[in-house]
């Protein structure tokens, strides 16, 4: 389960949009890819994350799982005093206009399906008798914050690891529902949301292009005893019609081993057989606002330990719509 659920958390980050201001050119009217934090990117939103992580070896089973985050996005301006040393020309104290931007959630609906074994749950499909998935109701209206320097630049992240931490504390006997918690807290602690902002989600390019060019990115995951996933992620502005922009993705994926111990004595040796992703992003170039985001990776994972053998196939797709 090691690199079945580091996917999760690194895959399942999408609950906060890219924040690269950059302006792009491209033929025809003058257009930007860069995401303006103005009311317009106010409104609803849905994550989406589906899963299927196939195990052969000395362990076989299938298991898929979908997850489902739908929140309200608030944007709000606040004057924000600048450190002390910073002053104006006339010797006041200077201050930034930051813009905040506040996800409050409203949904969590969850579905997992083991061999014959499968589970669901819909924060707004309350059922009569308690369920063990009932826990994540107390998720429901919680809030994530972060706020946005004029440059573009992100100033400060509130997540939500106090809430998730009591609400994992009441899941008791449900391993299924304390899985899913763990999960959310490492998708959506301060520094989580804070990587989200600044490398996965960042695929604005930051200079000037046209319809064709591409540009690329290099972002890593901690995969545990597996070592550590590079994902180098070529982006491709791809179309652009009608005030919105559509950038392609592609990825290749590359694992470098986790230094071994000797002090922790023989350890398992993970290969990674395959690996690739692709994806799409739309955003109105008009306003500023992302529209839709959906990536979808596949790799699959070697590891032996001794005499023993075992495989990982896994296909991760995640989306993200404003409604």
């Amino acid at each position: 389960m090691l690199l079945h659920l580091a996917l999760v958390f690194a895959a399942f980050q999408p609950s906060v949009s890219p924040a690269a201001p950059a302006g792009v050119t491209i033929p025809g009217p003058a257009a930007s890819l860069g995401l303006r934090w103005t009311a317009d990117a106010a409104g609803r939103y849905l994550n989406r994350m589906q899963q299927t992580v196939v195990y052969t070896g000395g362990y076989s089973a299938t298991i898929s799982q979908t997850q489902e985050l739908e929140f309200d996005r608030a944007v709000e301006p606040q004057l924000t005093p600048l450190p002390a040393a910073a002053s104006d020309d006339k010797g006041a104290p200077a201050a930034a206009t930051l813009t905040r931007v506040i996800d409050t959630l409203r949904r969590v609906a969850v579905s997992i399906k083991s061999g014959d074994t499968a589970v669901a749950y819909d924060s707004e499909k309350p059922t009569a008798e308690p369920g063990e998935f009932d826990v994540l109701r107390a998720l429901v209206g919680m809030q994530t914050q972060f706020s946005v320097t004029p440059e573009g630049t992100i100033a400060e992240v509130k997540g939500l690891s106090d809430v998730v931490d009591k609400a994992r504390a009441r899941a008791g006997e449900s391993p299924a529902a304390a899985s899913i918690l763990d999960q959310y807290k490492a998708s959506m602690s301060d520094a989580a949301m804070k990587r989200t902002l600044d490398e996965l989600l960042a695929i604005a390019p930051g200079r000037e292009v046209r319809l064709g060019d591409t540009w690329s990115r290099t972002t890593s995951v901690s995969m545990g005893a597996a070592g550590t996933l590079s994902v180098v992620s070529t982006h491709k502005l791809s179309a652009s019609e009608a005030g919105k922009a559509t950038i392609a993705t592609e990825s290749v994926l590359g694992l470098q081993a986790a230094a071994a111990s000797a002090a922790a004595g023989p350890a398992a040796s993970f290969t990674l057989r395959d690996g690739s992703g692709r994806g799409e992003t739309v955003i109105d170039t008009q306003r500023g606002v992302l529209l839709s985001r959906s990536y979808t990776l596949r790799l699959t994972l070697d590891s032996k330990a001794g005499n023993q053998s075992s495989s990982q196939s896994i296909e991760n797709k995640t989306e993200m719509l404003r409604r």
